[in-house]
């Protein structure tokens, strides 16, 4: 009978460290919330790592190279002559803090799609190298506030 609280709090403690054991991939990063507020500059990972259960949310940012590719329509006049542009981008997350804070979409296909549409609109007589150059130079200084590097990325005015 009096082993009996004892046996129950091993018991207790054993199931909270099996709780609060997170393992965390090599391609991935964990940003840990506490009581639903980033902690600040807390990144987590690769390997094992501890949370505590109930107080902490952790959220996975995965760190591998990814692709996307879009394809926007031109709002242009009548006589120019670009058609449309296709971007196809390859990116990665090389801060998964900025990212977690910034971007709600983690594949990007909305910000970058309303990013194209504002600059096409803004651009749609230019010259194809021109319009090229400008939308580089502008994405790169965009997404780099996201947390974002640009591996490659290419334009195609048609």
């Amino acid at each position: 009978m009096e082993y009996l609280p004892l046996g129950a709090l091993i018991a207790f403690g054993v199931a909270v460290f099996v709780v609060s054991r997170t393992e965390v991939r090599p391609w991935e990063r964990v940003v840990i919330f506490r009581m639903g507020r980033p902690k600040a500059g807390d990144i987590r990972g690769p390997g094992v790592t501890y949370l505590m259960p109930i107080l902490d949310m952790p959220v996975r940012v995965d760190m591998r190279d990814r692709s996307l590719q879009i394809e926007q329509r031109a709002v242009a006049p009548a006589n120019a002559s670009a058609d449309g542009v296709t971007v196809d981008l390859r990116w990665r997350v090389a801060d998964p803090w900025s990212f977690t804070m910034m971007v709600a979409d983690t594949s990007l296909r909305v910000p970058l799609e309303l990013f194209l549409k504002e600059r096409l609109t803004d651009a749609a007589s230019a010259d194809p190298g021109t319009l090229s150059a400008t939308i580089d130079t502008e994405l790169r200084a965009v997404v780099s506030r996201w947390g974002v590097e640009v591996i490659d990325l290419r334009i195609g005015v048609s």
